[in-house]
Parts: C-alpha cells; structure tokens; sequence
C-alpha cells in the first residue's frame, strides 16, 4: 500500500484484494472443523473459491506474464519464454489443480 498510495498505481491496488482475500480465506478455516453443509460452510466455500481463483488469474496473468503474447503461434504465451512452450502449459494446469485441490475431500464419496 505504501506504493500505491503515493503512486496511484491500480496493480498495487489489485495485489492488495489478492492477499485480502487470502487472510479472509486463512480466518474462514478456522469456523470449519468438518464439512457439514449449513451457512457457515457455504460462506467458507464462496471465501475459498473466490480467494483461489483470485490468486490463479494473478499468478497467470501478472507472475508468470502469461496471456498476452503479441506473436503468432504462441497462444497463451509470453513474447519471451526462458522454457519449451509445453513448460508453461502444464504450470497452467498444475497451478489450476494446486490451488483448487481442496475441493476435493467435501465430496461424500459413500
């Protein structure tokens, strides 16, 4: 915020809302002790997706500089890539299923 501020420079803003929302993502944990489906759980879950999804449009967007390639054929890409293309691919779908695996134990299975 220090550079924000003075700056008047609105990514400063955006990566502010993005560690927000992980703090208020880390405090709703602590009102989940198990997965029963009440208000409660669904607010947690609203928090959760919101905050992850945040923060994988930030990664791909602004940390890794993915999406806004000017050359042709490198769709999704970089215009300088240090790795082979399939390198940066696979960090999208990774980075997807990291970040969204705990969505994975509130499904009842039995």
């Amino acid at each position: 915020m220090r550079r924000a501020i003075p700056e008047n420079n609105k990514k400063q803003y955006v990566n502010a809302v993005k560690f927000f929302s992980a703090i208020a993502a880390t405090f709703a944990n602590l009102f989940i002790t198990n997965y029963v489906y009440n208000w409660k759980f669904y607010i947690w879950l609203a928090i959760r997706i919101f905050s992850q999804a945040f923060a994988y449009i930030w990664d791909i967007y602004i940390g890794f500089g993915l999406l806004r390639s000017t050359k042709p054929g490198r769709y999704g890409l970089r215009d300088n890539i240090a790795f082979p293309a399939w390198f940066y691919y696979f960090a999208y779908v990774e980075n997807f299923i990291a970040r969204f695996f705990f969505i994975i134990p509130i499904f009842k299975w039995s």
